[in-house]
Formats: structure tokens, C-alpha cells, sequence
């Protein structure tokens, strides 16, 4: 199979741009976290496709406000990929051809409109394209920028989200998928649990005798539905139960998994009451929902029933 060793420079913008400036009270911050998926077309051409999930912090009374003039940019390739924000003096890439072009659709959510994310609210958004076949690892970077970041109003300026690739892609469309059920099916339906998952085992902060929560008590919502780290253990039981029972999980699930396991074993839920506090999970928890409701890209369907 032959691989190209140049670059693909995805370059994905939620036009949305404000008419008129944010007023000098309206700052917002945001976080933001990626998965990168690839499957073989053929021997030649790969799919990439993931998510892009972005959480509005809502940090502090003064930051409490809707983002405003989102962008999002993508780039895929085997080199470090680089796309310069207006106005930080970044170089881009010195061969980022060929590249692939899109705009990113509207995610069809009521907390996204016109480039402005609600206060708290996570905002998942969706890509795939299909390009050439690159020599791996390859990397995923990208920049997720608002024009009313705290410190920064006018200029636009965010995190930048990554994501790495490894390995042989798997063939595009497998066969015994599976579907995904969401968590609200697991939470009224234990004994359709699969077997090795109990609802009564005892949560990661139980096992680290810090109260006596179980995964169905973590399902349900925790001691707070708003808390960043019981919102990410609801996704993440949700997650964790379908792929063990009806559907496969894509890489970038999996990473996320992964990602999610890795902060329950270390974080108390007191670690996410602060205002703001835990955006990271909150965005990662986005994935992981994307997944349980079927909507992921290249993932398993919801479940029919």
C-alpha cells in the first residue's frame, strides 16, 4: 500500500462572527478536547473522522458569559501540523498540500448559535473527510478560538485540541458493529448489565473509601448533576457498558475511556465544586455521550430498542 508522506490541513470554520463587538464585560473561557478516528477506504485513501467537543467554563460571575465569534480550524497530517491564529505570528505548515476544505455544520444543538456557546454548556461538533493515506503516527490539531476569551477581547484566542494516531487503520464499515444504548436505558435497565458489571460495585471514590457511591448511584446522577465529575462518570458508565455489551468502540472512544478511567482513579468529586472547575471532563464527557447516543462518526448506532 503506498503512503503519502505530505499533510492534510482540515480546515473546519463555524462561521458565526458577532455583528458587533463583545462589550468590554462579556468575557467567556472555554476548553476543548478531540478524538481522531481512521478507517481504510482502500488501499490508497483513508476516512478521518471525530469529534471536536467545546465546554464554555462559566469560571467566575465576570466570565459568566456566552462565547462569542467561535472558530474552529483542523489539521491533519504527518507532520506537526500548524495553523496560525490571526494575529500570534505562527508559521503554518511548510506543506500542508494537499488539503481537504469544509465548513463545519451546525450541530444542531440549542446550546450553539451563530458562533456562541450558553454559559456551561458543552457544544460537540462532528467531522469526517476522506484524503489520501498517511504514514503513521499521524497528528490532529486543532485550534478552537472565540473573540471574547478572558484577557483577550477582540482578538481571537483558544485552546488548541490534539489528538495522535498510531497503527494500521482498521477497514471502514466493519461488519458485527453493534449498536449503543443510552444511559438512561442502562440506568432502568441493571439487569441488562453486562456480565462482569455489577450495579451495586463500588465506585472508583468508594474504592478509595471517599463516600460510598456505586456505579448505579454514579449513574444516576451523583450527589450533583451540575458537577463536572459526576456528569463525566454518567457518560463514561454509559460508555464503558455498551462496549462491553452491544457495540464497538472506535479508537478515539476508547482513548476517551481511557482518559476518563485515568481521572476517577486520582480525583475526588470535591476536585470539580468550584465555579468553572473541571471543563476538561465536562468536554470529554461530550465524547463519550456522542457515543452512547449512536451519533459518534463512524461508531456503532443506537440501539432500535
Amino acid at each position: 500500500m503506498k503512503r503519502s508522506v505530505a499533510s492534510i490541513t482540515v480546515l473546519a470554520v463555524a462561521a458565526g462572527m458577532l455583528a458587533t463587538a463583545a462589550p468590554a464585560f462579556a468575557n467567556s473561557e472555554i476548553t476543548a478536547t478531540k478524538t481522531l478516528d481512521i478507517c481504510q477506504i482502500d488501499s490508497s485513501n483513508y476516512r478521518y473522522s471525530g469529534l471536536i467537543s467545546v465546554t464554555n467554563l462559566g469560571t467566575f460571575p465576570q466570565i459568566q458569559f456566552p462565547t462569542q465569534g467561535l472558530t474552529l480550524s483542523d489539521c491533519i497530517g504527518t507532520l506537526s501540523c500548524v495553523i496560525p491564529v490571526p494575529g500570534s505570528g505562527q508559521t503554518p505548515n511548510p506543506n500542508p498540500l494537499p488539503y481537504l476544505g469544509f465548513a463545519l455544520a451546525n450541530p444542531g444543538d440549542p446550546n450553539y448559535v451563530n458562533g456562541s456557546i450558553a454559559v456551561g454548556a458543552t457544544v460537540v461538533f462532528k467531522y469526517t473527510v476522506d484524503g489520501i493515506a498517511l504514514a503513521p503516527p499521524i497528528t490532529n490539531s486543532a485550534p478552537v478560538t472565540i473573540t471574547n476569551f478572558f484577557g483577550h477581547l477582540g482578538t481571537p484566542f483558544g485552546p488548541t485540541a490534539t489528538a495522535t494516531f498510531s497503527g494500521t487503520p482498521p477497514l471502514c464499515n466493519p461488519t458485527n458493529f453493534g449498536c449503543t444504548l443510552t444511559i438512561g436505558f442502562w440506568k432502568n435497565h441493571t439487569s441488562r448489565w453486562p456480565a462482569g458489571f455489577s450495579p451495586t460495585d463500588p465506585w472508583f471514590s468508594a474504592t478509595m473509601h471517599i463516600g460510598t457511591e456505586t456505579w448505579l448511584s454514579a449513574l444516576t446522577g451523583g450527589p450533583t448533576h451540575k458537577n463536572g465529575y459526576w456528569i463525566l462518570a454518567r457518560a463514561y458508565i454509559g460508555a464503558v457498558l455498551n462496549g462491553a455489551k452491544n457495540g464497538s468502540a472506535p479508537a478515539g472512544v476508547v482513548d476517551a475511556i481511557n482518559k476518563a478511567a485515568a481521572f476517577f482513579s486520582t480525583a475526588m468529586p470535591s476536585d470539580c465544586n468550584g465555579p468553572g472547575s473541571c471543563g476538561d471532563q465536562k468536554a470529554l464527557a461530550g465524547i463519550l455521550q456522542t457515543y452512547n447516543e449512536g451519533k459518534y462518526p463512524g461508531g456503532p448506532p443506537h440501539c432500535a430498542s
